[in-house]
């Protein structure tokens, strides 16, 4: 499901939990005109789900024949570059290496021009480091494997220049019963609340704030609250190319959360519940680093950490 699925979804499945709760159920059971709008809720709920897995289902099948093409290409050049990086590493020619081993969304998360640029190089730099040509590093990949990439790099060219008008209509059943089910769904909560409202307002008023608060469940950005984190030295090596730190160990201590930098020097500890936080910043040879960052809700903290060598 999308994060927009995802919501909607978790806010029918409290409100659900809300209007059954025993006592509030007997509150909502005291209003006459409440009894065939929780019947809608109750009916279309379901339905919703079900619309739900038809689309994801359907959703398999729909690319169009371009990003299938691209697909099959991606995994073949993945495939290779990362049986050829082995050696690449070992010849020490990190140049190549880097050029050769890429994860799929190398290809797949970028605009289909830039996604030729890419996977032309990339079976270019695989191809003159190939078993048949003389001094080449890849011996482990051989003529057959590059005409092998070539067809479906041939195939995924041929398919990409169709014009839009040729693709495929993506739209599913289950995106149409989804939406649908959606709209009937809110408006039944919206109805009984007025309903509650109208009634218990003055008697009851946290029942209504609950159950206002019930249907429309914040989730502004959970996912994306946490800390980013670059390292690098305060003062760099001599001889150091790129000034990053890969391998330092980042904790959020209370939350008994933790990660690495990546070979960019970044690292990335997400999913956090908002509230201040002990940072703990550590590494082999590094003087170790504590700080309290307070992590607001929908906000990835960027911090730019400089490292110091310990003697």
């Amino acid at each position: 499901m999308t994060n927009s699925e995802n919501d909607h979804a978790t806010t029918y499945g409290v409100f659900g939990e809300y209007i059954t709760d025993e006592d509030n159920k007997a509150l909502i059971d005291a209003i006459p005109e409440a009894a065939p709008v929780v019947t809608i809720f109750n009916v279309t709920t379901p339905l919703y789900f079900k619309a739900l897995k038809v689309k994801a289902k359907e959703k398999k099948g729909l690319k169009d024949e371009s990003e299938l093409a691209l697909d099959e290409l991606t995994k073949e050049l993945v495939r290779l570059g990362m049986k050829a990086s082995v050696l690449a590493e070992a010849a020490k020619n990190f140049d190549l290496a880097k050029q050769i081993d890429h994860k799929a969304n190398y290809l797949t998360h970028v605009s289909m021009n830039l996604a030729l640029d890419r996977a032309s190089n990339w079976r270019d730099a695989l191809d003159a480091n190939k078993a048949s040509v003389q001094g080449g590093i890849l011996t482990n990949i051989s003529d057959a494997e590059i005409t092998g990439v070539d067809a479906l790099f041939a195939d995924f060219k041929s398919k990409y220049v169709k014009p839009k008008a040729a693709k495929k209509d993506t739209k599913t059943k289950g995106t149409e019963l989804a939406r649908v089910y959606m709209k009937t769904i809110n408006k039944a909560m919206e109805d009984l609340y007025k309903l509650m409202y109208g009634e218990y307002i003055k008697t009851k008023e946290t029942f209504v704030k609950g159950m206002g608060t019930a249907k429309e469940v914040d989730h502004t950005g959970i996912h994306h609250t946490g800390v980013i984190v670059f390292c690098s030295y305060a003062t760099p090596p001599a001889g150091l190319t790129d000034n990053v730190i890969k391998g330092v160990l980042l904790k959020l201590v209370e939350a008994d959360l933790e990660t690495k930098t990546n070979k960019y020097g970044y690292g990335s500890i997400s999913i956090v519940t908002p509230d201040s936080y002990t940072l703990e910043i550590s590494g082999v040879g590094l003087v170790t680093q504590t700080m309290t960052v307070i992590l607001k809700k929908g906000k990835m903290l960027q911090m730019d950490i400089k490292m110091v060598k310990s003697s």
